[in-house]
């Protein structure tokens, strides 16, 4: 029996997924997908009860680039932007399948 990777399945499922909404040739069906422009980092940390350094080990975000995001220096890219939605939408299940990463 072949033990399935469900965590590399969620992230190359996170791939594709930022692959269609840039407009690139996926070998899904075809979706309309809407990621917002701009998310408040801090918004969602806070409202997760973490702390900088408990929300960048989590979720697998250097330390660094969750501060310059914070602090508005830095602008979260699209793929980025997949990521803190799906945190933002069921941060538990994407906890989970980092952690079994």
């Amino acid at each position: 029996m072949t033990r399935r990777n469900i965590a590399r399945e969620a992230l190359d499922g996170l791939k594709e997924f930022s692959d269609h909404v840039a407009g690139k040739r996926t070998r899904g069906r075809t979706t309309i997908v809407r990621i917002p422009a701009d998310i408040d980092v801090r918004a969602l940390r806070m409202r997760l009860g973490l702390t900088q350094e408990e929300f960048a080990r989590t979720y697998a975000i250097p330390l660094h680039t969750l501060r310059k995001w914070e602090q508005r220096t830095r602008k979260p890219d699209q793929a980025s932007r997949v990521l803190l939605t799906t945190i933002s939408r069921d941060p538990k299940t994407i906890e989970r399948l980092l952690a079994s990463a």
